[in-house]
């Protein structure tokens, strides 16, 4: 998509201009088919509100297959964190009442229950409720590997 002789690729009502590198830097909502024959691409202005741009039909797709391994990759962390906490929401129970020390548990569950309930002791979650799943998994992600 080209842009016009200003080198502004986007504009908002809220008076912000959007280069193409920036256009692509804001958050990505989506892809909408305009009913007539023309792809938009929707993407976030940091005031909130939602603006639109013409897309190329091998844009959308590139960037609806960039969505689409996101969203691969958060759910494979959820899978592995599953996997991880398998049978210790009782342990968790138990280890808030004090019942057991976190010591007494399998080593490496027990890392696990001490990041998991650090990170949402810790964690507080704003914007919208999509997003937290993903800033959830990336914390716990980066927490567990480090």
């Amino acid at each position: 998509m080209g842009h016009g002789s200003n080198g502004v690729a986007a504009y908002c009502a809220c008076g912000a201009k959007f280069t193409i590198e920036q256009w692509s830097q804001l958050e990505f909502v989506g892809v909408q088919d305009d009913g007539i024959d023309t792809l938009i691409e929707l993407r976030n202005c940091p005031c909130g509100s939602t603006r639109a741009r013409r897309c190329d039909t091998e844009n959308a797709l590139r960037l609806l297959n960039e969505t689409a391994k996101r969203l691969r990759r958060a759910l494979g962390r959820l899978r592995d964190i599953e996997r991880a906490t398998v049978g210790i929401s009782a342990e968790i129970v138990d280890i808030d009442r004090g019942a057991v020390r976190v010591d007494d548990a399998h080593p490496e569950r027990a890392r696990a229950l001490r990041i998991i309930r650090e990170t949402l002791a810790s964690v507080t979650f704003a914007g919208e409720p999509k997003t937290w799943v993903k800033t959830l998994s990336e914390i716990l992600e980066a927490r567990i590997a480090g």
